[in-house]
């Protein structure tokens, strides 16, 4: 036990989001502008349950991404590769430096790779270091590899900037085709992402020096590496043949090369649905068999309890905050006070405030896009600037948010209370780095 943990209780990751359940409907009961004809609790549940149920694909995407994500390090290849740069990380200083500069490179490519990447990489040198009897800090290497987080909405899989670059986005009326080049690949944004990538580093070492490794227990006592099963003393010789495996991968691979090739989306076509098909793919290659990748999913498959039984009240979190036109009522509230100057910062303010009841990027922008590109148009502001200031506020407080925390926690099997004295202080770099940048261009 650590000594954050001492004076930090904090409720599981599900009585959290009962809890902002809990609140977000009295919000709703006090605020909501929506008349109800009758009982007007009843109606709040009633959004609720509209809501319940609304990000159940999404779920479904989560759960491969991590069961994929889980099982693909559990393959010889990738084992391999992670375990050669785990060699290095002999310090809490290293480890921590080595974890959130891998991260954050990650998630300028993806989030959802993100997510997985770093946490199968924090779980690696965490084994390493109990199977070596190095004391290291685990928490704060678990929250370092939490920070590509607080930087994906300015990357390449960004939603709101990719979705005003699509030529039939649901605002192309009001305010056209928003090229990449104005917002992703803006000075502004690549100046921060540079910047970033030298001072989050920066800021966990600084944080190992302070948080000594001596206070902390030697590493994931409670983990353990993964044991290959030896193959079944019954089973088909195709079970435990290579060539199924790798026909059966190869044929993914190249069906998803293909769709890649022959796509008119861009980077748009990066979805969800498309690095799952090709993690399934790479997962199936890279095992030596079917039997070894059945095995391995097994292995897996027990750290996504969370995402299923947690997204749905969040979905209804979303719900509520939607139906009962709340969402829109606080970003209203934020840009009512707005000038030309400010604008992109209460933009920042009020993106960071909703993501914690709305922890999805695209759900977040269909609900604050209209409001905030609405009040850009009648002031004057740059439109691009807008945007990226709602990015930049929709991924601040997902250091403050259990929600996307899950698969970390899962992967590398810390708790809440455990991280999250370091994602706050992430959370507090991040806002004054989001902040100046946004002052300054």
């Amino acid at each position: 036990m650590d000594k954050n943990s001492k004076f930090l209780k904090i409720p599981s990751p599900f009585v959290l989001a009962f809890l902002l359940t809990l609140l977000t409907l009295a919000m709703a009961l006090a605020f909501s502008p929506v008349e109800s004809g009758g009982n007007r609790i009843i109606t709040m549940l009633n959004f609720w349950q509209m809501g319940f149920w609304e990000l159940l694909e999404f779920t479904g995407q989560m759960v491969l991404i991590l069961l994929f994500g889980h099982t693909l390090a559990l393959s010889p290849v990738v084992d391999r590769l992670i375990n050669r740069l785990v060699r290095y990380c002999t310090s809490t200083s290293i480890s921590v430096v080595v974890v959130c500069v891998s991260t954050l490179l990650v998630a300028f490519v993806n989030w959802g790779m993100c997510l997985v990447f770093g946490a199968i990489l924090a779980r690696k040198i965490g084994e390493n270091a109990s199977r070596n009897n190095i004391p290291i800090n685990y928490p704060l290497i678990g929250a370092s590899a939490y920070t590509g987080m607080m930087l994906w909405h300015g990357g390449l899989s960004g939603s709101a900037p990719l979705a005003v670059s699509q030529a039939n986005h649901f605002m192309k009326d009001v305010i056209g085709q928003i090229p990449l080049s104005d917002t992703l690949f803006s000075s502004m944004n690549i100046s921060l992402l540079l910047t970033s990538l030298v001072v989050v580093p920066l800021f966990a070492w600084l944080l190992s020096k302070l948080y000594k490794e001596k206070d902390f227990i030697n590493g994931p006592g409670i983990m353990s590496d993964f044991v290959p099963h030896h193959e079944p003393e019954e089973s088909s010789s195709l079970d435990t043949s290579a060539w199924p495996a790798r026909t059966l991968g190869l044929m993914i691979l190249v069906v998803g090369a293909i769709s890649l090739w022959n796509s008119q989306q861009g980077l748009g076509f990066l979805n969800l649905n498309y690095i799952n098909f090709i993690l399934f793919g790479l997962c199936i290659t890279l095992h030596k068999n079917l039997y070894a990748f059945q095995k391995a999913i097994g292995e897996a498959i027990s750290g996504t309890s969370g995402i299923l039984i947690q997204f749905p009240l969040y979905a209804g979190i979303m719900g509520i905050m939607k139906y009962s036109g709340l969402a829109q009522q606080i970003a209203e509230g934020f840009i009512s006070m707005s000038s030309v100057r400010d604008l992109p910062l209460l933009s920042f303010a009020s993106a960071s405030l909703i993501n914690i009841f709305i922890p999805s990027g695209g759900g977040q922008w269909a609900i604050q896009g209209p409001i905030i590109c609405k009040a850009a148009l009648s002031l004057g502001t740059p439109i691009p600037k807008v945007i990226m200031a709602f990015a930049y506020g929709d991924q601040l407080t997902n250091m403050l948010q259990p929600f996307w925390a899950l698969p970390l926690l899962a992967i590398t099997k810390l708790r809440v209370r455990e991280i999250l004295p370091y994602t706050l202080l992430f959370m507090v770099l991040g806002g004054l780095l989001f902040t100046l940048f946004l002052l300054l261009f």
